[in-house]
């Protein structure tokens, strides 16, 4: 087969052979039309591929399981049109197209974010699922909304005869993990999966240079500047970019062991754990204030307000995203308005203390020195430092009532402040 070629299956539909999409262990990828419709062909692979019968066979038998797992419309994994027999007899598969691969955009030097994102959203697919076996960027493809399916699961068949197939192969992948390839029986676990998203991202973040395997001390080392070098040229918060690349490099020694249990401190043997660390790193690209609570009057305050002769104490609540450790990496500002003047004042003496909510959410308190009397709108800001986005909001109004023996000073129109 080649492009240019028409295919014709037992039915007679026929089908113009457009170009080759790429060779895996077991199959060759076409791209075919059908009038106005494009669709993915697989083919097994033939005695000229691989000079071996027995192979041969096999690959036709995992043609037919692979149609039995596809024909189950399981969401998120590339949809089975129809299960074709070509004119020499060899079955085919055809399948819905999609944007791209992963392989492809890895390639063309997709972001670590992009990377990142999409190997969330694989584990998220994944997850209450058997295990797909099979994982590789070339097998892990994109649409226009770059959302995730999964192609070419792990068949009965393709894992008896993987290591064979994988000697033809025209390049090893390196994605599966090595107890697999050499054989080991039993059921398939978690840990082959969390294996080969670990080997993806490690590909994805040292492209072009080839990933190494096994990862030891040195590579860490080289895997951390190789990070750190390629955020410095991507969309990200500098203030981040240490800690971002050391959580990757943990994560990756973790997710690419040789060794597959006990876990920890070993390979990740539940699809979930390797979901909250790969999030963990995913969300220190962009650290984000995520949540602003409620603006409560602090200790003092009466139901009514406050009075001239005691600060105006205010507390709210931030909620940011995982990895931002210290209320010293959040800027925070305080904008008091005079609602009787219409005027914001200025220049307020004022300052704040900081504690951990029992949620694990920042809890500041605003101290500001008395006011005089009159109606005022307080408006507290919150953002992460050097991530240039703008900042969450949260306000509310309140009232100064005066003290007792109370004495008004002149002040000049328009003064008062900013403080924080």
């Amino acid at each position: 087969m080649k492009t240019g070629d028409s295919v014709r299956d037992a039915q007679g539909r026929t089908f113009e052979v457009g170009q080759l999409l790429g060779r895996g262990s077991w199959a060759r990828a076409w791209a075919v039309r059908e009038g106005s419709r494009e669709y993915v062909l697989k083919v097994p692979l033939s005695r000229r591929d691989l000079g071996d019968a027995r192979l041969v066979a096999a690959c036709r038998e995992i043609a037919g399981e692979q149609a039995r797992i596809l024909a189950e419309e399981r969401p998120g994994w590339l949809p089975l049109v129809d299960q074709l027999v070509l004119a020499d007899g060899a079955p085919a598969l055809l399948l819905e197209p999609r944007v791209a691969s992963l392989e492809d955009r890895i390639a063309g030097g997709c972001t670590l974010e992009e990377l990142l994102t999409t190997v969330v959203g694989v584990l998220e697919l994944l997850r209450g699922r058997p295990p797909h076996g099979n994982l590789k960027p070339a097998n892990i493809l994109l649409d226009e909304r770059g959302r995730p399916w999964l192609a070419d699961p792990l068949t009965p068949t393709l894992r008896r005869n993987l290591a064979g197939l994988l000697d033809h192969a025209p390049r090893s992948s390196g994605y599966q993990p090595p107890e697999l390839v050499a054989g080991a029986a039993g059921p398939l676990r978690a840990v082959v999966d969390t294996y080969a998203l670990g080997r993806t991202l490690l590909v994805g973040a040292t492209h072009p240079a080839p990933a190494p395997d096994p990862l030891d001390k040195g590579h860490l080392v080289e895997l951390k500047d190789a990070v750190l070098n390629r955020l410095r040229r991507e969309h990200s918060n500098p203030r981040f970019h240490s800690r971002l690349a050391d959580r990757m490099a943990a994560l990756l020694n973790r997710a690419v062991s040789r060794q597959a249990s006990p876990s920890p401190p070993f390979r990740f043997d539940r699809l979930d754990a390797m979901l909250e660390r790969t999030r963990e790193v995913l969300a220190l690209v962009h650290p984000t204030v995520e949540s602003v609570g409620q603006v409560f009057p602090g200790r003092g305050a009466h139901a009514d307000g406050f009075t001239t002769d005691q600060p105006v104490v205010f507390r709210c609540t931030v909620g940011c995203s995982t990895g931002v450790q210290s209320h010293e990496e959040i800027a925070t500002g305080l904008a008091v308005f005079d609602l009787d003047a219409g005027t914001r004042l200025r220049d307020l003496p004022c300052r704040y203390s900081v504690d951990r909510h029992p949620s694990g959410r920042f809890r500041f308190s605003f101290h500001i020195d008395p006011l005089p009397p009159g109606a005022y709108r307080i408006r507290l800001a919150f953002a992460i430092r050097e991530s240039g986005e703008e900042p969450a909001t949260a306000e509310t109004t309140f009232t100064v009532r005066a003290a007792p023996g109370y004495v008004p000073q002149p002040r000049p129109d328009g003064e008062g402040g900013l403080g924080g």
